[in-house]
């Protein structure tokens, strides 16, 4: 069991070359480390703008607000590369997230926090936006990590997302469920 945990996660880290959901095993594998490596991934198979990426020497920080597992589960991930910049996570406890120093933005499945606010004024300024909260990618979100029975599953808000300037790989979308509030999705 052990080695199949291990070779799932060497995989996911190459590219998703193993299968659209994994099988999330509680008493055999860390969920919330296989849970920061498909953050990992999103943010691999997710293209800004040339303009807000622009200096090569940027690196690429995942802000964390809160504090759960997963957000522990990510600093395993720091120093990465991403599109040939340096991972970098950061943990974010006055909710600035400003866009320019946040790329990514993963908001703890715990946090008691007025999303909606935060989303909103994150609309149109870059920063991807991924959470465990249930019902976050119908309510401005654009990436959930949604785990039901033994799977992980993304839903992603491809309306917010596009509206972000991000676009996101084909072979991405092809794994998830792919909702667009705006057209009755």
């Amino acid at each position: 069991m052990l080695l199949r945990y291990i070779f799932t996660v060497l995989l996911m880290l190459h590219g998703w070359s193993y299968t659209p959901t994994i099988v999330a095993d509680e008493e055999n594998t860390n969920v919330d480390l296989v849970k920061a490596v498909f953050i990992y991934n999103i943010a691999k198979f997710t293209r800004w703008p040339e303009s807000s990426l622009s200096d090569s020497s940027i690196k690429l920080n995942i802000c964390v607000l809160g504090k759960d597992k997963v957000s522990d589960s990510l600093t395993r991930l720091n120093g990465r590369s991403i599109q040939g910049r340096t991972l970098n996570i950061l943990f974010r406890k006055d909710g600035n997230v400003a866009p320019g120093v946040c790329q990514v933005l993963y908001i703890a499945g715990n946090l008691e926090y007025d999303s909606g606010t935060l989303l909103t004024s994150l609309t149109d300024k870059h920063v991807l936006t991924i959470s465990e909260i249930p019902g976050f990618s119908q309510h401005g979100g654009m990436v959930e990590l949604k785990q039901s029975e033994d799977k992980i599953r993304l839903i992603i808000n491809l309306r917010v997302t596009k509206k972000a300037g991000l676009s996101m790989s084909a072979r991405l979308l092809n794994l998830a469920s792919v909702i667009d509030p705006g057209d009755g999705s």
